[in-house]
């Protein structure tokens, strides 16, 4: 399988149209993935151990899964504490108008999969202990801003 395919088309006169070229699985997770490490950088604010404070341009979604890491790996978010987990949150505008336009025609429950699989791989790249000791094995939370 290829990574986009060309979707047949059976024309009312019976012709095939191979006009419509969709993405496979595979590579909107990859796209997804590569558009979220190409995201545009966000003025981050640093301090010091000297107190000093500085600042920094970094990929929003870098910093956000900082966020996120540091959370669940200091709480504990079984039982009651469940509904306090932290969300990995997306933002849809982030996104080329072609990946958006792929989600939008699956089903929640691949676009759920898809999702979790570039969030992961964000994470085993720049998280890589926190991920396998806490979002691996507790889940991950996320959702489109």
């Amino acid at each position: 399988m290829t990574a986009r395919e060309s979707v047949k088309q059976i024309t009312p006169s019976g012709n095939v149209s191979y006009e419509q070229d969709h993405w496979s699985q595979s590579y909107i997770e990859d796209q997804l993935y590569l558009q979220m490490c190409e995201s545009k950088e966000i003025l981050t604010r640093k301090q010091l151990l000297t107190g000093e404070v500085y600042y920094e341009n970094l990929n929003q979604y870098y910093t956000k899964a900082a966020t996120y890491a540091s959370r669940i790996s200091a709480g504990d978010f079984s039982g009651k504490n469940a509904k306090y987990k932290p969300v990995f949150r997306l933002n849809l505008e982030d996104f080329s108008p072609q990946l958006k336009a792929e989600l939008s025609e699956l089903p929640k429950e691949r676009i759920h999969e898809i999702v979790t699989i570039a969030v992961f791989r964000l994470f085993k790249a720049r998280h890589r202990m926190i991920f396998y000791q806490h979002i691996e094995t507790e889940g991950l939370r996320w959702r489109f801003d």
